[in-house]
């Protein structure tokens, strides 16, 4: 089936969007109405699941910074555990 899309603004996206990740106008579109299929399936937020969406982010950084060890006075090089010729201690 041959699909002719004459809106130039959504071509001049189309292609963008293909360069930046490397693909196919075809394979662009595809999964762009994958995740619009995905989307109208998991239906319309819901009180709770909106909610839901907000806390996640918050709750991931909540635990990235508990993780954190701010006495830690180490250079990045020194926990992931270089010399200071970049190679492994």
């Amino acid at each position: 089936m041959a699909l002719t899309i004459d809106n130039p603004t959504t071509i001049e996206q189309i292609e963008r969007r293909a360069a930046a990740l490397g693909k196919t106008a075809d394979e662009v579109i595809s999964q762009a109405l994958r995740a619009e299929e995905q989307a109208v399936r998991s239906g319309p937020l819901t009180g709770e699941t909106r909610a839901a969406a907000v806390r996640a982010p918050r709750d991931l950084q909540r635990s990235y910074r508990a993780h954190l060890n701010p006495t830690d006075q180490r250079t990045p090089d020194e926990v992931v555990g270089y010399d200071e010729n970049g190679l492994p201690d």
